[in-house]
């Protein structure tokens, strides 16, 4: 059975759910964020007003859905390839051209995700 992410806005009423397999990166700028998800294999986005924070406090653990920059949370299981170096990985997405950075704090998931490639 599928997991199924419910993102609430901050004020309670927008909200978005999406099964996590689908769910490629979400993306913060200010008080917005954008959710970049597969619909029938096209590439959708929603803009819901929260902090990434609060976001990532409704993302459940046991997913592959994690942090990895100040402005990023990303699906590892979309992820098809590595580029760059410890100064600045860069994930790739399946099917996507659209690139996610990686802070060097959390460089650590790139051996994680490379374990799983």
């Amino acid at each position: 059975e599928e997991l199924l992410l419910s993102l609430v806005a901050e004020n309670e009423k927008d909200k978005i759910a999406i099964p996590a397999p689908h769910l490629l990166y979400i993306e913060s700028s200010d008080n917005y964020w954008t959710v970049y998800f597969l619909e029938n294999e096209t590439l959708c986005k929603t803009i819901l007003r929260s902090s990434l924070t609060r976001l990532e406090g409704q993302i459940p653990e046991n997913t592959n859905i994690l942090r990895c920059h100040r402005s990023f949370i990303v699906n590892l299981s979309q992820v098809e390839k590595i580029s760059g170096n410890a100064q600045g990985y860069r994930l790739h997405l399946l099917n996507q051209n659209g690139q996610v950075p990686v802070a060097r704090k959390y460089a650590y998931l790139v051996e994680q995700i490379r374990g799983g490639l």
